[in-house]
Parts: C-alpha cells; structure tokens; sequence
C-alpha cells in the first residue's frame, strides 16, 4: 500500500493536536466570538484535543497495515474534520490559528480523496 494515506493521517493529527491546544492555550483566540460560538469552540477543541487527534494516529498507523477496519474509520474521522474546519475557516473570525484551521481543511479533504482511490483499489 500506498504510504502517502498514513503520512497525511500522521501530519493531520498533529494539526488537530496543535489547533485544539492553540484554543485553550492561546489568550483571545475566540475574542471576538459571540459566547455561544466561544463554547462551541473550546468545546471542539477540547474533543480535538482528547479524543479525535488520538483516534486518527491509531487509524492511521491500521490504514498503514492496510486494515479496513481502519480504512473506515479514518474515512468516518476525515469527514468529521472535513466539516469542523470548514466552520473553524469560514464561521469563526480571523485568529492567530487561522492557518492550522486552513492547513487541517487541506489535509482533511486531501485524505479524503487518496482514502476514496485507496478503497477503490481494493474492491
């Protein structure tokens, strides 16, 4: 198999780690957010942080192994970021993690596509 998928996992889980850290560590990073949006925020990013940025290093080091079970896991895992940071880079004002929430988009959907060639491969 190909190694590009698992790398993009790796380096994904990493922006995740980085971006959920940079909500709670980082003064003013939801400023200017209403306080509803600022929950939101810090709440996704707490779960980013404990739960989501883990599973995708453990999915991604089985889509290494070619496990399919991984495989569909870390397609279920890719569309969750997908989504959470079209909100972090169209929804939430300008911030110092901008471009982790821009770089963390780019990997999501990158790794959506080479996981779609993936599984068409092995059917």
């Amino acid at each position: 198999m190909e190694r590009t998928l698992p790398r993009l996992g790796y380096g994904l889980a990493v922006v995740v780690a980085a971006s959920g850290l940079g909500g709670w560590v980082l003064p003013g990073v939801y400023a200017q957010e209403t306080p509803s949006w600022t929950a939101q925020g810090l709440g996704q990013d707490a779960v980013d942080l404990v739960l989501v940025a883990p599973l995708l290093a453990f999915a991604s080091r089985g889509a290494a192994r070619n496990k399919r079970v991984s495989l569909l896991l870390l397609g279920g895992i890719l569309s969750y970021l997908l989504y959470s940071y079209v909100l972090y880079a169209f929804c939430v004002h300008f911030n110092r993690l901008y471009f982790l929430y821009i770089a963390g988009f780019g990997l999501s959907v990158y790794g959506l596509a080479f996981l779609a060639r993936t599984l068409s491969r092995q059917d």
